[in-house]
């Protein structure tokens, strides 16, 4: 399991939350927290390389999306594309412990 925490640069200001994966063989799976919702997630990873297919849900609407993003070792960039917008994201891969304190936060 590989988890981010994510900054969404959305027109109504920066947005945090987190980005849950599992990798199966090229292909992932996972959980996109953000504005209060917890979106499944579906796409591939190639390297570092992942292309992601969701719904991100907000209060007025649910949005379909396409996040393409670049992992390093310790942190993640690129973009969530809406028919709407095309917003940048970054953010910061969480250590195992951090991500058990995270979720106890919750």
């Amino acid at each position: 399991m590989t988890r981010f925490q994510i900054f969404l640069e959305s027109p109504l200001g920066e947005r945090q939350g987190y980005l849950t994966l599992e990798d199966s063989g090229g292909m992932v799976h996972g959980i996109f927290s953000l504005l209060g919702f917890e979106n499944s997630v579906e796409g591939t990873c190639t390297g570092e390389e992942y292309c992601l297919k969701h719904q991100l849900h907000t209060l007025i609407s649910n949005l379909d999306c396409v996040t393409t993003m670049h992992a390093e070792e310790k942190s993640v960039y690129g973009t969530l594309t809406t028919e709407r917008a095309t917003m940048k994201l970054w953010g910061n891969r969480m250590e195992s412990s951090r991500i058990h304190t995270a979720e106890k936060g919750k």
